[in-house]
C-alpha cells in the first residue's frame, strides 16, 4: 500500500497505534501521528478518529463470539 497523501498518514499512523505488538511500538505511532496532524485541518483529524473508533466498535461487536481477539491488546482512545 502507498500512502499517498497526510491524511492517509495519518490514518496508518492511528491504525499502526491501535494494531502495535506493545505499548511502547504504540507510543511511537501515536508520536508519528501526533506530527502529522499540523498538516491537517480539525475536520480531517476528527475524521480520521471518528472512522477508526467506529471500525472498532463494529470490530469489538462482531468479535463477541471470539473475545480471545482483542484479549491482552492494548487499545488506545483517541478522545480529546
Amino acid at each position: 500500500m502507498k500512502i499517498t497523501d497526510n491524511e492517509h498518514a495519518y490514518l496508518q499512523a492511528l491504525i499502526l497505534a491501535i494494531t502495535a505488538p506493545s505499548e511502547e511500538k504504540s507510543l511511537e505511532c501515536q508520536k508519528i501521528a501526533a506530527s502529522i496532524e499540523p498538516c491537517l485541518t480539525k475536520k480531517q483529524i476528527d475524521l480520521c478518529k471518528k472512522g477508526i473508533e467506529v471500525c472498532m466498535e463494529y470490530l469489538k461487536q462482531n468479535q463477541e463470539n471470539k473475545p480471545e481477539t482483542l484479549e491482552g491488546k492494548f487499545i488506545p482512545t483517541f478522545h480529546d
